[in-house]
């Protein structure tokens, strides 16, 4: 789910293939690695913030 949801942000659409490919993989290892996320299945937080601008009539 994680590399799921990463392939979806705007900077892996447009990134140069091999880059993206290093960074997914990068993100692929980094949590067999940490104690914490080792074991396969983790929870992931979600912070998502959005701005709404409301144009004013002339």
């Amino acid at each position: 789910m994680l590399i799921a949801r990463m392939c979806t942000q705007s900077w892996a659409l447009v990134a140069d293939p091999a880059d993206r490919d290093a960074a997914i993989g990068a993100v692929r290892t980094y949590p067999v690695t940490r104690p914490e996320t080792s074991s396969g299945a983790f929870d992931l937080p979600l912070r998502i913030e959005v701005l709404r601008a409301v144009r004013s009539s002339p």
